[in-house]
């Protein structure tokens, strides 16, 4: 990784990219090319940092020759914001935390600086790539558990070819997961193949154990499901946050139970909102309704699926996220634990 994976033409596009940009503007060369994955055909990633101000664009892309040059736009400000965020990351604040910051963090840190403002230097210098490596460690490992606890949801609702997927996807993210420990932490699922095969080399038993459930999975969904549970071992902590949040209906919120077997049910804010549930949320949103607690409807959801009650939790709170964010259902305040 570095820049030596730089080619001279390569070099020369992006010296014609930065001989436009003013004196107060600093750039950085990122992506899959400096991390070793790209091609003599893979886009150009540029990260351009402004000094002050807010720049006048966010994301550009645009193309040189054959190339893609794909220009995002940040403040020195929000670098050093960035910074601090991804360095304190908890448990907590990465059950909910999309891939971007961790994925922007990642790429400055490998970044080759092409043309830096006084000052920047000693702040880039502070993005460290082991510290990245783990924070996505973890946040792959969460994702692996939730699309875990998808799956298993989703088998129990009749959903099996989404089950599938989910199943496929959260072998890759548990592989992602163990990657990073190792210390091949791009962040970005596509790569999964090329991180194993740098790790452990292509085609042996360490690669195949790693891939093998998500390409070419033998089984059942049952024995499947059993392969990555027994294989994904929540710590503590994030298992405890998980049980402690809980939402509920929020006020004035009716729920409209399903007209028969097929059909969905809805959440109704008079005059405000409707909204269709179905499946998992529509059975949570029933127990809610007749005054059961978070906890205590999925609780009884789960039993009534046969599905762990912490992965039907984990699903259900996934599924009515949306929910929450309209307002039909509240969040309610919870404390850490300690």
């Amino acid at each position: 990784m570095g820049e030596e994976l730089v080619s001279q033409e390569m070099r020369r596009e992006i010296d014609a990219i930065v001989s436009r940009l003013p004196a107060d503007v600093s750039c950085v060369a990122t992506g899959s090319i400096i991390e070793g994955f790209g091609n003599s055909s893979s886009d150009i990633d540029l990260y351009v940092i402004h000094d002050e101000g807010t720049p006048k664009q966010s994301i550009s892309i645009g193309i040189r020759k054959s190339r893609y040059v794909d220009c995002e736009y940040m403040t020195r400000a929000s670098v050093t914001d960035l910074l601090s965020r991804v360095e304190n990351l908890s448990w907590g604040a990465m059950l909910d935390q999309p891939i971007f910051d961790i994925n922007r963090y990642y790429r400055i840190s490998i970044g080759i600086p092409v043309v830096l403002s006084d000052g920047l230097e000693k702040t880039l210098q502070s993005f460290d790539r082991g510290r990245a490596c783990t924070v996505f460690e973890r946040w792959s490992l969460l994702r692996a558990y939730e699309h875990l606890a998808r799956a298993s949801t989703a088998l129990a609702f009749g959903a099996e070819d989404q089950a599938d997927v989910l199943l496929r996807e959260g072998v890759l993210w548990h592989a992602n997961s163990r990657l990073a420990a190792g210390g091949e932490g791009y962040p970005a699922i596509k790569w999964t193949g090329e991180k194993a095969a740098r790790l452990h080399g292509r085609g042996t038993a360490e690669f195949d154990d790693l891939l093998d459930d998500s390409l070419r999975p033998e089984g059942d969904l049952d024995s499947r499901l059993e392969r990555l549970r027994s294989r994904l071992r929540l710590p503590d902590e994030p298992a405890a946050l998980i049980t402690a949040r809980s939402c509920g209906l929020s006020d004035g919120v009716a729920f409209l139970p399903p007209a028969g077997p097929s059909a969905p049910g809805h959440l109704a804010l008079r005059g405000r909102a409707v909204a269709i549930v179905k499946g998992v949320v529509a059975a949570v949103c029933a127990r809610l309704a007749e005054g059961a607690d978070w906890a205590e409807a999925t609780r009884g959801t789960a039993e009534a699926a046969g599905v762990p009650h912490h992965e039907l939790m984990t699903a259900a709170w996934f599924h009515t996220a949306g929910l929450r964010s309209s307002g039909l259902l509240r969040t309610d305040e919870t404390e850490e634990p300690k």
